[in-house]
């Protein structure tokens, strides 16, 4: 409780009412350059959320650069006379037990970690999943997204047991 025995807000209130506001001064248009800007002067609520010392940003962003460039390779893979992309990289799945960063190649995963590999990529797919449907229930379409990843969906917990069975 602060002062006023009210319960302190939480970081993800601060950061919507912040980023409203910020929303609201620009026209109903919000931009990270607009967020940075906003949040430059130490008092700003949202300061704290952003590393202001320039030599370990910098590193911080080279470092997400690596990352996408890493993410962004891709490689060929022909199946059925059908030419598919696949990402060349995937997250190492023994780096996730010990908290480090850290990819592999799709076909070493394939080797060493295929059921924990498909089992991570599934997650993030549930995750753009959920976030699709919160969209289109918010803009109405709702039903209609339920309707056509239906069979999708299916098909997808089908594979995935059918890779987990021993």
């Amino acid at each position: 409780m602060d002062t006023n025995g009210q319960a302190p807000e939480t970081k993800h209130v601060v950061i919507a009412r912040e980023l409203k506001k910020i929303y609201d001064a620009k026209l109903q248009r919000i931009t990270p350059d607009a967020v940075v800007a906003a949040a430059k002067p130490k008092a700003h609520p949202l300061h704290s959320f952003f590393e202001w010392d320039n030599r370990k940003a910098g590193n911080a962003f080279r470092v997400y650069q690596a990352r996408l460039l890493i993410q962004n390779v891709r490689f060929e893979i022909v199946i059925n006379e059908r030419t598919i992309l696949a990402p060349m990289y995937v997250r190492d799945q023994r780096a996730v037990a010990t908290r480090e960063q850290g990819y592999t190649l799709l076909l070493h995963a394939k080797e060493i970690s295929p059921l924990e590999t498909w089992q991570h990529e599934l997650a993030q797919l549930e995750t753009w999943t959920d976030r699709v449907r919160a969209i289109a229930a918010a803009l109405g379409f709702g039903d209609r997204f339920d309707k056509t990843m239906s069979g999708t969906l299916s098909v997808l917990e089908q594979m995935s047991q059918e890779v987990s069975a021993p």
